[in-house]
């Protein structure tokens, strides 16, 4: 199976953030390829990842092809991740609790672009 989904909206992104793209996209077979102007990259090396953001800067579009067996899984890690991204205008990340905190909780770690 392969995917191409195409974003035309600016991705706000911090290079902890982009680095953790890199890091969703690992997670998969598939092959993942992130561009712009049918120039892609491997969406697995996050060297390769950060360089691509930094060149995009605050250009409205960005390409992900997506192609393998686990296509659609990863895609909708990868979609829900940038989505994320997108709606927030701070990206935050959250990291786990102390292990004297209640059970369940989560601290939010806000990162400035």
């Amino acid at each position: 199976m392969t995917i191409e989904w195409k974003w035309d909206t600016p991705i706000p992104a911090a290079i902890r953030s982009v680095i953790r793209l890199a890091e969703i996209a690992s997670r998969f077979e598939s092959m993942i390829s992130f561009g712009k102007n049918q120039i892609y990259i491997n969406g697995k090396n996050a060297a390769q990842v950060v360089s691509l953001f930094l060149t995009l800067g605050s250009e409205p579009s960005l390409s992900v092809i997506v192609e393998g067996n686990d296509a659609g899984e990863a895609f909708r890690s990868i979609h829900n991740y940038i989505d994320q991204l997108v709606n927030r205008p701070e990206p935050t990340e959250i990291y786990g609790a102390p292990d004297w905190a209640p059970a369940g909780l989560q601290l939010p770690y806000h990162q400035a672009i």
